[in-house]
């Protein structure tokens, strides 16, 4: 069907993908001073989240929406570079906890701040109930495909 890109080219799907891209760009560029990655960046983001609360490589996955093998592989990564620990569950051995370090806490702030920084420069001249709006058929389109 080839005919199907030719009344507009800019597809929602293809503007989201356009999107997604340009923001792992702004976020691997803004954090590159702390050696960290888009997709780092924001597996460092949610475990900042749920601090204190063990969380593991399934969850990465989950929050992600990202495979076992891609989790595996970032969290291997932040892990070489010093930003997080891992453990097996005392409780079930067959998950492997992620743990911030004090050093990843230290970043904490510049991944808020670049992240700030690129929803400021996506949403400018957004009125405050279109952005409501959008997030919700975000939300909705995601849901859509699970």
């Amino acid at each position: 069907m080839l005919h199907c890109f030719m009344a507009d080219p800019f597809t929602i799907s293809f503007l989201m993908k356009m999107i997604t891209d340009r923001v792992d760009m702004m976020l691997t560029r803004g954090l590159t001073l702390e050696r960290v990655t888009a997709s780092q960046g924001r597996v460092l983001a949610y475990l900042m989240s749920r601090d204190g609360e063990n969380v593991s490589q399934r969850d990465i996955e989950r929050h992600l929406g990202v495979s076992h093998t891609t989790a595996k592989g970032i969290v291997q990564r932040l892990e070489q570079k010093g930003w997080v620990t891992t453990a097996f569950d005392s409780e079930d051995g067959r998950l492997k906890n992620v743990y911030l370090t004090d050093m990843s806490r230290g970043v904490h702030e510049a991944i808020c701040q670049q992240i700030g920084v690129i929803e400021n420069t996506l949403l400018d001249g957004v009125p405050e109930e279109s952005r409501s709006m959008l997030r919700d058929l975000l939300r909705r389109m995601y849901d859509n495909l699970k």
